[in-house]
């Protein structure tokens, strides 16, 4: 699992390789990459990769780029929170997984 946060005019890059070597069979493998776009200037180039070479494995791999939910922004608002600590917090919830 793979995360990224890209803030201001940042360009973020991802591209990871899960290789399968002939003979692994019964490899169980995943990959996941999940962005965070924090800003319109922001952009992530990812590029999941899988090479399987044996022929008995699970293997599964993805990518998401988005931004942050407008709907979970006005919902924390209207709990009292600032429009910065709501992105804030939501920010740290998408980052959480990987403390």
């Amino acid at each position: 699992l793979h995360k990224c946060i890209v803030g201001g005019s940042a360009h973020a890059v991802f591209n990871g390789k899960v290789m399968v070597r002939p003979g692994a069979q019964h490899s169980d493998a995943q990959q996941s990459n999940r962005n965070l776009l924090l800003t319109n200037k922001a952009h992530i180039d990812t590029k999941p990769q899988l090479e399987i070479f044996a022929s008995d494995v699970k293997c599964t791999h993805g990518a998401t780029v988005g931004q942050l939910d407008d709907d979970g922004l006005f919902y924390l608002q209207s709990r009292g929170l600032s429009r910065a600590a709501a992105r804030n917090l939501l920010t740290y919830a998408f980052a959480a997984e990987l403390i």
